[in-house]
């Protein structure tokens, strides 16, 4: 995600020439530089997610099926899970294959060694999903959290960004979890 500064015609239109130029299958998991270009004045957010509609559709929870996994975007992670969002990713948890999660989000590890790093990065604010930070979940986003933290959860590995450091470690003794740097 952050893949353009804003959702301008001129910005998603370079993208575009640029994704269609891959060979390999691509997952576009959107957040806020993408659709919620909350620093720059003039854009707004319905605009944004207008020209982001038109690189390909929007939607919540994106799914590439294969054989023996699946591999699941959290679209527009710095915003709360929806209902029927929850209920489609109950559907993938429950078809028992392991799931690799992409989210720009982090999610909290059940150590501090995330949200301390963010925490010096961020002058104290901890950019990751969990109670007491940045990204407060709320009662749904709560659900789905307690999906991924569960001891029989299916997903093995998370894949995401946001917060402009590299990050390698375990969110649970099962669920892996990789931060990328900005690129």
């Amino acid at each position: 995600a952050d893949m353009v500064d804003f959702a301008s015609e001129a910005n998603v239109s370079c993208l575009k020439a640029g994704l269609e130029q891959l060979e390999h299958p691509w997952m576009y998991v959107r957040a806020d530089h993408d659709t919620e270009p909350f620093y720059l004045e003039g854009v707004s957010k319905e605009d944004s997610k207008s020209y982001q509609e038109s690189l390909l559709p929007n939607e919540d929870v994106m799914v590439w099926e294969y054989e023996e996994f699946l591999v699941v975007g959290w679209n527009h992670s710095t915003e709360q899970l929806s209902e029927a969002a929850l209920e489609q990713l109950k559907g993938l948890f429950a078809e028992g294959k392991p799931i690799i999660l992409l989210t720009h989000v982090p999610i909290r590890p059940l150590d501090d060694s995330l949200a301390e790093q963010s925490k010096e990065a961020w002058g104290g604010r901890e950019l990751i999903w969990g109670d007491g930070c940045y990204h407060q979940p709320d009662a749904v986003t709560s659900e789905f959290l307690e999906m991924i933290y569960a001891q029989d959860s299916p997903v093995c590995e998370i894949l995401c960004g946001h917060v402009h450091f590299t990050w390698d470690g375990w969110v649970t003794e099962t669920v892996h979890q990789h931060v990328f740097s900005p690129a």
